[in-house]
């Protein structure tokens, strides 16, 4: 979906936009679903969330008695009935301070996430919540930096295992016959990959790292399995990282959301502590949040570590647990921020290595931090990079991405010639290529100028760049890769080539240019695929891409308003019937397609009685949006304004949030149609303009002449010179609309006449 504050891709559930911070949901106060923020009304049992003014059109809470921008009243309206809550996500955003606040959240059995450090709370309630079963993990910076992030923090708990061990033959021998013993149900190697979970010591590559994210997630769903029924619970959630987050949506699918007020407690008087007991602060921070004395002991060699622990205890650094830890997140940020002025601050991180560097942690990223801490770039380099290998081996998509954009920044440091920043810049751009792929393209132009000279990578790498330009709406940047491919492949190579060319055939349609569509699949598209047909059986996928390039052809005639559409389409419905197509998502925009057909002919009983048959099924984002396109243009012609402006309103949202921005603007400009019919021609104007500055910056043709069409019949003085500006666009070969064409010669009739 969409960031409705700086319109970046996020991921779907996402609780805040990654790039803004934004919150990008919202509770709804009745049932609990997690809407998106801007829905007007709850997806699951329809209660009103948000509401427009119709005096100002500005946007207000459902609760606003009065709207916010003019003060207009609004009227009261009954509340909808109660209707049972079917949810996969319950989050409840409201402040809670109390303990009964967590118990009910546990009773209800699901998984419980908590914004806001919760462990104090829960200490205080923990002899009422006795009565659950319930699996308990904190995140912090140092879980955000981890292989396996909280849910290997969970795990070791439960097993009451340290977060450093000797990695020797012994040790190995004894944690798989524990681990072997308590989850028989694994196999020997499944086994011996649970104990590398805990401390990681095997490094995997990156080509193999998303199937063995699934490998990873198949051994722990099966380690939680055996535990029976119980209750997650997850603190200072706005901290988790991508590895744990993701497992626990395919693990549970469900939680319950709790907001703690944060508890805000002075940091205790540092200038009261000796050097000595400030120094083993200073440790204990660096090295995370739980504290293991006997190991600092060891670094610091110091022998009255006890008296030391007590002390930081009874000042309210400290608190006692399975093993002490700071009193809270933000207590242990406050030390380590006052400790970093110390003046030996960089000599107890070089202990901190130095002795660390013999043992297997749970987390190398305690190393990593010591050695940027005392300066030493190259080591820090070193650790950050072995910790890609290891995220590789468990399948740490998240963490692999933030280890190697640390690496990129660091050897810019120290050797600003290494060829390696080639390598980072590839192996980001592909990871980042599907999560998000406007930053992948930030990386794969470097990756891509490295590549000369090799063609297989660099016709791999260009694929890549495609893929993201067409997700991130560069539809012009996706035409230039597949140009580029296409001058490096031998000519002679004819399915290829057609082939390829489809590949850039939706980017042409998106901007508009229908002549260069038409003629592509006439002459250079077509033959080819009529000649391979008629030598041998069609593999799959070219069969797949000739009927979508015909459906592609009838809607690129649509658009240019030629009949010769309805020849196209009876073609493609030979080909569903000869072949018996069962493709849900190709007959639905087939359908749709024949409506449009029928609207631009003049039909629009027929095309609405297609509309009306059709039904498409939820999953099938890109098929909804269309048919509601085709819905919204057939009342807009027949004037069916009642609701529509709301509908449209809707749309826009779903649009924004499957990232369809061609048909989002596109439905923003008839917007302004609505409020030119009302007589609402300033408003309307500022619409019209505002949407043909934006077509006409990301060199949208459609969109542009639809602007400019609606410009010119709302502006009759100035309707001359936009029009003849437009007719040229649209009779310009590599677009050749005439539909619009059309139009824009009888706006100049008009004005001759008078």
């Amino acid at each position: 979906m969409k960031c409705p504050k700086c319109k970046e891709n996020i991921p779907d559930n996402s609780l805040k936009c990654p790039h803004c911070n934004v919150r990008t949901t919202s509770a709804c106060p009745k049932c609990g679903f997690v809407n998106y923020i801007l829905e007007f009304a709850c997806k699951n049992c329809g209660a009103e969330l948000l509401k427009r003014c119709s005096n100002c059109k500005s946007v207000n809470f459902a609760e606003n008695s009065q709207c916010r921008k003019c003060g207009s009243e609004f009227e009261k309206t009954e509340p909808p009935k109660e209707t049972p809550a079917e949810t996969k996500v319950l989050r409840t955003d409201a402040v809670l301070q109390n303990d009964a606040a967590i118990l009910k959240a546990v009773e209800s059995g699901k998984t419980v996430v908590i914004s806001g450090e919760a462990a104090p709370v829960l200490k205080s309630a923990a002899e009422q919540l006795q009565q659950y079963s319930m699996v308990y993990g904190k995140c912090t910076g140092l879980t955000q930096l981890t292989p396996g992030g909280v849910i290997q923090d969970i795990l070791l708990s439960l097993f009451g295992l340290a977060n450093f061990c000797i990695y020797n033959a012994q040790f190995k021998k004894d944690a798989f016959k524990f681990l072997h013993h308590e989850f028989p149900e694994l196999s020997g190697s499944e086994v011996s990959d649970l104990v590398n979970f805990l401390y990681p010591v095997n490094e995997g590559i990156f080509e193999e790292i998303f199937i063995n994210k699934n490998y990873t997630f198949e051994i722990l769903k099966k380690v939680f399995a055996k535990m029976g029924e119980f209750i997650f619970v997850i603190d200072n959630f706005d901290y988790i990282d991508a590895f744990s987050y993701e497992f626990l949506l395919s693990y549970k699918g469900e939680y319950t959301h709790l907001q703690i007020e944060p508890v805000k407690e002075p940091l205790p008087d540092m200038e009261a502590l000796s050097q000595i007991q400030r120094d083993v602060l200073a440790a204990a921070a660096v090295m995370g949040d739980k504290i293991n004395f006997t190991l600092i002991s060891g670094i610091l060699d110091i022998e009255n570590i006890e008296d030391i622990a007590g002390y930081l205890e009874k000042s309210g650094f400290i608190i006692p647990g399975v093993f002490y830890e700071f009193k809270s997140l933000a207590m242990r940020e406050a030390v380590l921020e006052t400790v970093r002025c110390d003046s030996n601050f960089e000599e107890i991180n070089r202990k901190i290595y130095s002795f660390l560097i013999n043992f297997t942690l749970s987390s190398n990223t305690v190393l990593g931090i010591a050695a940027q801490n005392m300066k030493d770039i190259q080591t820090a380099f070193e650790v950050w990079t072995k910790n890609t290998r290891l995220c590789a081996y468990i399948g740490d998509t998240g963490l692999y991405s933030i280890m190697q954009k640390q690496c990129l920044a660091l050897i810019n440091e120290f050797d600003e010639a290494s060829n390696i920043r080639f390598s980072i810049a590839e192996r980001l751009g592909k990871l980042l290529s599907a999560s998000n792929p406007k930053e992948a393209m930030d990386y794969l132009p470097d990756a891509i100028a490295n590549a000369a000279g090799n063609k297989a990578k660099e016709i791999e790498l260009l694929a890549y760049m495609s893929s993201c330009c067409r997700a991130a709406g560069n539809y012009y940047g996706e035409i230039e890769c597949v140009d580029t491919v296409l001058a490096k492949i031998e000519p002679e190579r004819a399915l290829n080539t057609a082939l390829l060319k489809t590949a850039k055939l939706q980017a042409l349609f998106n901007i508009g240019n229908c002549g260069e569509i038409i003629n592509l699949i006439d002459n250079e598209i077509m033959p080819v695929f009529n000649e391979y047909f008629g030598k041998k059986h069609a593999e799959a996928f070219v069969f797949e891409t000739w009927t979508k390039t015909y459906l592609l052809l009838a809607n690129t005639l649509i658009l240019q308003g030629n009949k010769r559409a309805f020849e196209v389409l009876d073609i493609v419905k030979d080909i569903i019937e000869r072949y018996k197509i069962e493709d849900l998502s190709f007959l639905c925009r087939y359908k749709t397609a024949l409506a449009c057909a029928h609207t631009m002919q003049g039909d629009l009983p027929q095309s609405d009685e297609i509309l009306k048959q059709l039904n498409v099924p939820d999953d099938l984002s890109e098929a909804i949006l269309l048919r509601n396109l085709a819905v919204i243009i057939n009342r807009l012609i027949t004037r069916q304004y009642e609701g529509l402006q709301e509908e449209m309103h809707s749309v826009v949202m779903y649009a924004n949030n499957i990232g369809n921005n061609p048909i989002k603007n596109i439905i923003k400009v008839l917007l302004g149609k609505i409020l030119q019919d009302k007589g609402q021609i300033q408003d309307a104007m500022k619409i019209y303009n505002k949407q043909a500055e934006y077509f006409a910056k990301e060199k949208n043709t459609t969109g542009a002449l639809l602007s400019w069409y609606l410009i010119a019949k709302a502006d009759p003085e100035n309707a001359a010179e936009v029009a003849l500006k437009a007719l040229e666009a649209a009779q310009d070969p590599k677009i050749d609309n005439m539909f619009f064409a059309n139009l824009f010669n009888k706006i100049l009739l008009v004005v001759a006449d008078n």
